[in-house]
């Protein structure tokens, strides 16, 4: 793994890899969902529902509104586990330029050396609001968590909230 302090051409050669192999893995998710449908987990295992679900979290955000009513409809069915669909979610509304509902998504910030959580719906429930998914509260998510400190940087997280759209919408 390389370190933080790595040069710049060895990170982005990393970064090609990683984007040649996301799009291979796509690949065969869309081949494999087009011929069988989103499979349960009585046929390809756990493992393999995790690995087809986080090739779709890791995609763009078309392909993501794409298998996201499959996924919802297998965490219906008892096929998929609910804090994976509330991670989507989180991120697809993130990418869409709303507020998410869970905090799972967020920003490093190299300045501060923290991460800044983008927007939430109800900062104030977000606790409840996490263990309707099966998630664990948010201080034991990120351990530095703290109510007064997200609303300190809101301001931050918003203009950071725009760029990320507007980034994923231009796609």
């Amino acid at each position: 793994m390389l370190s933080a302090q790595a040069p710049k051409r060895q990170i982005d050669s990393l970064k090609v890899l990683i984007r040649l192999k996301d799009s291979t893995n796509l690949v065969f998710v869309n081949d494999l969902i087009e011929k069988h449908g989103w499979p349960k987990p009585s046929e390809v295992g756990f493992q393999g529902i995790q690995a087809l679900f986080l090739i779709v979290q890791h995609a763009n955000l078309r392909v993501q509104k794409r298998y996201y009513p499959l996924i919802l409809e297998a965490e219906k069915n008892g096929n998929m586990l609910s804090n994976n669909v509330a991670i989507l979610e989180d991120r697809i509304a993130i990418r869409e330029g709303r507020p998410q509902t869970y905090g799972s998504q967020g920003h490093y910030d190299m300045e501060r050396k923290k991460t800044i959580i983008y927007p939430l719906k109800d900062p104030e429930n977000l606790d409840a609001l996490r263990a309707t998914r099966g998630l664990p509260k948010m201080t034991d998510y990120k351990k530095d968590w703290n109510l007064q400190d997200y609303k300190s940087y809101l301001l931050q997280a918003n203009e950071l909230l725009k760029k990320e759209a507007a980034f994923w919408l231009a796609k």
